[in-house]
């Protein structure tokens, strides 16, 4: 009986931790997603080493994409990128 209240407290933490984690990345991803919307696909708030961790993964913006990478078909046609709303 012990350890069955053990499992299920503990996963009941775990679901606590996971669903607060889970509400701050979204946040976090919500903010840079309409910084970059507001200025041109460029985020331009938040401290400079959140700034050079994206251009270092190449979502930096304007310059994010790599040689070699195939372009957005919708960005070719004339449309907006794909993401963008």
């Amino acid at each position: 009986m012990f350890a069955f209240l053990a499992l299920l407290v503990t996963k009941m933490i775990a679901c606590l931790f996971l669903g607060i984690f889970d509400d701050a990345v979204i946040g976090t991803l919500h903010c840079m997603a309409l910084d970059m919307e507001l200025n041109g696909g460029t985020p331009s708030y938040g401290p400079p080493e959140y700034h050079k961790q994206l251009a270092e993964i190449g979502l930096s913006g304007e310059g994010a994409q790599k040689d070699g990478d195939a372009a957005d078909p919708n960005a070719a046609a004339g449309g907006q990128p794909m993401g963008v709303m």
